[in-house]
């Protein structure tokens, strides 16, 4: 898969700025339409275990690709797996802050990492 998408993705950069504006309108859709399925702190997936394959655990590995790639996963998703493509259901704009959300899981500011930790 990592492969694929690297052919695949093409290289772009994220135009959203880490913001925590941004980084929490990229929580509130992540926390909406991901989190079931890629867990968050508040509470672990239940759907993405039972998926084969299972879909990766952020709360256990956030994710390390390069934005351009995870924007490309968000966008179109991944053939053959439960990862859904996101792109007519999401603006551009959305999927980058949620791009930018996931980018920056290990290092949200204060704010941010405390309303994502305890689900407000």
């Amino acid at each position: 898969m990592d492969a694929s998408v690297d052919r695949q993705a093409p290289k772009i950069n994220n135009p959203v700025q880490p913001t925590e504006e941004n980084l929490l309108r990229g929580m509130l859709i992540y926390s909406m339409n991901c989190a079931q399925c890629h867990g968050e702190p508040t509470r672990k997936a239940s759907l993405g275990n039972g998926e084969y394959p299972p879909a990766p655990q952020f709360t256990e590995a956030p994710p390390d690709m390069p934005d351009h790639q995870n924007y490309w996963i968000i966008k179109h998703g991944i053939r053959y797996t439960a990862m859904p493509a996101w792109g007519k259901m999401l603006s551009d704009d959305d999927i980058w802050k949620v791009t930018t959300f996931l980018g920056n899981w290990k290092k949200l500011p204060p704010a941010v990492k405390s309303k994502f930790e305890t689900g407000q």
